[in-house]
């Protein structure tokens, strides 16, 4: 597997997890959401994937300009 055909599955399974976990917020509600430890630990490792992920969209365009 190459490293750009990784790096769009991993894209991909994050946004997956990212659903999962807006459904779980409208199902839920947002206090109820907030409150359990478990969810802040999985909203938490998502914002760093996504911040990651968008960073190093930021770098490869200014690199590229």
């Amino acid at each position: 597997m190459t490293a750009a055909v990784a790096a769009v599955a991993a894209v991909c399974e994050r946004a997956g997890q990212l659903c999962m976990e807006c459904k779980q917020i409208s199902n839920t509600g947002l206090r109820a959401y907030l409150f359990d430890s478990y969810n802040m630990i999985d909203f938490t490792v998502l914002s760093l994937y996504l911040a990651s992920y968008t960073l190093r969209f930021l770098v490869d365009r200014w690199i590229k300009a």
